[in-house]
């Protein structure tokens, strides 16, 4: 995964001035379930190449999406908050890591499940939000209550990197026969 890391972000120049941030960012998806599913069945496929691959793979998509998402962020925000929400992308990845060790005594299927609450319920505001501006299609009610959409995806965020994000990563290895889980 390291492997593919390193090239991931020594191709995201190119990749961001081909198809743009939001493009690139897009186009990592499918190389991410690829690597991801790839990596679920090699267990049952007995195949340490499908293991590997899928570990390249995802890693890519790591360097890809860790180099773009902050450019992404900075240069679509607005310039007096732009230093906010570039420093909370990291601080958002720090913060679920932090958390996650912190919180690990609770057991991974407490995590998940405080983390799977949290971010369907982070995602409700975001929606109302989204209903009503369409209703009421005004930029005072955007102005007003801007703030809504930022809170409502930073809580995601928060949420997700508590056990959706990492559970899957710890529990990967029990998932794989014993001698392919020694190269995880």
């Amino acid at each position: 995964m390291a492997l593919g890391a390193v090239i991931g972000c020594v191709c995201a120049g190119f990749f961001n001035e081909s198809f743009g941030r939001k493009g690139t960012l897009i186009f990592t998806s499918l190389p991410f379930i690829t690597g991801w599913a790839l990596m679920a069945c090699s267990g049952y496929l007995d195949s340490l190449w499908s293991l590997m691959i899928g570990r390249f793979l995802t890693g890519y998509c790591c360097g890809l999406v860790s180099l773009t998402a902050p450019m992404y962020i900075a240069e679509t925000a607005d310039p007096e908050k732009r230093g906010f929400y570039g420093s909370g992308y990291q601080l958002s990845c720090t913060f679920g890591i932090v958390m996650t060790y912190v919180l690990g005594k609770c057991g991974r299927k407490m995590l998940t499940i405080i983390s799977g609450l949290g971010t369907g319920l982070s995602l409700i505001p975001l929606t109302i939000f989204d209903y009503l501006s369409s209703v009421k299609n005004s930029d005072q009610f955007n102005q007003s209550y801007g703030w809504i959409p930022i809170l409502s995806v930073t809580l995601f965020i928060i949420f997700f990197s508590l056990g959706l994000g990492p559970v899957p990563w710890l529990i990967l290895g029990e998932m794989l026969p014993f001698r392919m889980s020694s190269i995880m």
